[in-house]
C-alpha cells in the first residue's frame, strides 16, 4: 500500500452540510451501524455530519476515530469462532483479538502504522468446587485458595501490554505478528479426614490437607504489515503576473493530496474508503480500494513524470 492518508497542503477544510440522512437507505451491517449512531447523545447535526461522512460512497478519507470508539465500545460476549475451553473447574473459556487500530485492509492484507492499539476481549468460568466424600475418607472438604486470571499481549514475541486494549511501537520490521494470550488458574484445598481410634472408639478427624490446581492458557493471533510513509513533496511558486499564479509542485507516494488557495483547489484522491466488518459483533476495519478521483476548480494543472504529480499549476482569480 503506497499510504493511509497523506496531506501536502491543507489551506481550507469545508464540512458537508447537515442534512438528515435515512437509515432506511442502507443495509446489514450499514443500516445496524447508522441506527446505532442515531441512538447516541449526539446532536442530530453531529449525527448527520457523522453518517454522512462514514457513508459516503466517495470517500477519500478514512475515520479512524470513529472505527476506534466503535469497536471499544463493544459489548463483546461470545467468541467470533465458537470456539471454549476447559480444565477441571475452569469453564467456557475463550479469547479473541478484536481489532487493531489504527489500520487498513486492502487486497486481503491488513497495513497499521508504527504506532497503534491492539484490542483483545476474552472471558471464562470458574466452576463449583468438587463435592463428596473421597476414596478412603470418612468426610473430605474443599475450598478456594487462589484463582488468576493474566492476559498477556506480544508483538513479534515482545510483551507489549497486560490490558484488553493494549498500546504498541514497532520499528525495523516489515511484518507485524500480534498474540493474546490468557493464563488461567485455579487453586484449591482438599482436607481429608479418616476414621482414627480414640479411647477404642472410632473418631472420623482430620487427616491430610492437599492442593490442587487447574490451569488452561489459551490464546489467539494477529498478523499485519506495517505501512512505512515515503510521502515526498514541494511546492514553489515560480512567478505571479496580474491576476495568475504559477507554480511547480511535487508529489510522491501520497493517497490523498489537496492544494488549496482561497478560491481555488485542487484534490487527487488514490482511494476509496468503505466500512469491513466482521460478525456477530459488527467489528469494523477501514477497507480501501484502489480508485482514483481528481477534482479542481479554478486551477489549471500539467502533469509531467509517473511517479506523482510534477508541473504546473495556475490559479486564476474570479470575482
Amino acid at each position: 500500500m503506497k499510504g493511509l492518508v497523506l496531506t501536502c497542503f491543507v489551506l481550507a477544510l469545508l464540512l458537508p452540510s447537515a442534512i438528515a440522512f435515512n437509515c432506511n437507505s442502507l443495509s446489514g451491517g450499514d443500516l445496524q451501524i447508522c441506527n446505532s449512531i442515531q441512538n447516541t447523545n449526539l446532536s442530530q447535526t453531529d449525527k448527520d455530519l457523522l453518517i454522512g461522512d462514514i457513508f459516503n460512497k466517495n470517500k477519500t478519507t478514512p475515520n479512524f476515530d470513529f472505527v476506534y470508539s466503535w469497536n471499544s465500545n463493544l459489548n463483546i460476549q461470545s467468541p467470533s469462532n465458537n470456539q471454549y475451553y476447559s480444565s477441571g473447574i475452569i469453564q467456557n473459556a475463550w479469547i479473541d483479538i478484536i481489532a487493531l487500530m489504527p489500520s487498513i485492509l486492502e487486497n486481503n492484507t491488513l497495513y497499521a502504522p508504527s504506532n497503534g492499539k491492539l484490542q483483545t476481549a476474552y472471558n471464562f468460568q470458574y466452576g463449583s468446587l468438587p463435592s463428596g466424600t473421597e476414596y478412603r475418607d470418612c468426610r473430605t472438604d474443599y475450598s478456594w485458595s487462589s484463582q488468576t486470571a493474566n492476559l498477556n499481549v506480544y508483538l513479534n514475541g515482545n510483551t507489549i501490554g497486560t490490558s484488553k486494549i493494549s498500546s504498541y511501537q514497532a520499528y525495523n520490521t516489515e511484518n507485524l505478528s500480534f498474540k493474546s494470550e490468557l493464563s488461567i488458574t485455579a487453586k484449591y484445598q482438599v482436607v481429608h479426614y479418616r476414621y482414627k481410634y480414640v479411647n477404642k472408639r472410632q473418631v472420623c478427624r482430620s487427616s491430610s490437607t492437599e492442593y490442587r490446581t487447574d490451569s488452561l492458557q489459551i490464546s489467539d493471533t494477529l498478523d499485519a504489515k506495517l505501512f512505512k510513509s515515503q510521502l515526498v513533496s514541494s511546492f514553489k511558486i515560480t512567478s505571479l503576473y496580474s491576476n495568475v499564479t504559477r507554480g511547480v509542485l511535487t508529489a510522491n507516494n501520497f493517497t490523498n493530496l489537496i492544494l488549496s488557495f482561497n478560491n481555488s483547489k485542487y484534490i487527487d484522491s488514490k482511494y476509496i474508503y468503505s466500512l469491513n466488518y466482521d460478525l456477530p459483533y459488527y467489528v469494523l476495519t477501514l477497507r480501501a480500494d484502489r480508485i482514483e478521483n481528481i477534482n479542481q476548480k479554478n486551477i489549471f494543472v500539467e502533469k509531467t513524470g509517473n511517479k506523482g504529480i510534477n508541473g504546473f499549476l495556475r490559479k486564476t482569480r474570479t470575482s
